[in-house]
């Protein structure tokens, strides 16, 4: 995540704790925004859960709580929005026209909104 990006996510926990019990982050497993998120939650006592993908340069090394079985990417993004209540995406971009050429990120905002998830997209 960039600065920004982690500060913006670090006052969403804040709002989140705040609010309510329980928590569980469930993420992809990707090195970066997915590990960034994880770690700064786990701090905080939240409960992790991994979804990873297919073993790849984009795998991180970080135990989650719990872990899900592989599943490819898309699938994997998809069981994600399944069964979160919110969705927080941290793309690399937030310029539109290049949201379908950035990866899985997007693709995952978009299956969110067409599933009518909430979604918060964090700026960079």
């Amino acid at each position: 995540m960039s600065v920004r990006q982690m500060l913006t996510f670090d006052k969403l926990i804040d709002s989140l704790d705040e609010g309510y019990g329980n928590h569980a982050l469930h993420h992809g497993v990707c090195v970066g925004a997915d590990v960034q998120a994880a770690e700064a939650v786990s701090k905080r006592g939240w409960y992790t859960i991994g979804h990873p993908g297919p073993q790849s340069q984009w795998r991180a090394e970080w135990e989650d709580d719990s872990t899900f079985a592989q599943e490819g990417y898309l699938a994997r993004n998809r069981k994600i929005v399944a069964v979160t209540d919110l969705l927080i995406a941290a793309p690399l971009s937030t310029i539109p026209w290049e949201h379908k050429r950035t990866g899985g990120t997007w693709y995952t905002v978009d299956h969110a909104y067409e599933m009518n998830h909430p979604v918060v997209v964090l700026p960079r």
